[in-house]
């Protein structure tokens, strides 16, 4: 399941050069993050959620 704070997270980490090194990956533009975003989000078992506040939890 991914909330919008996950979704912010995934296009932080997939812009972060310093962090995809780790594994010889480059970085992606921000413009090419987004439609890697929807790619992931578009998988069957990839669920789209609004996010839970700890108040409700």
């Amino acid at each position: 399941m991914l909330c919008g704070t996950t979704q912010q997270s995934f296009l932080g980490l997939v812009t972060t050069e310093a962090i995809l090194a780790a594994d010889r990956s480059a970085a992606v533009s921000n413009h090419a993050a987004l439609p890697a975003l929807a790619g992931f989000g578009g998988l069957p078992q990839v669920e789209l959620i609004e996010a839970v506040h700890m108040q409700q939890m």
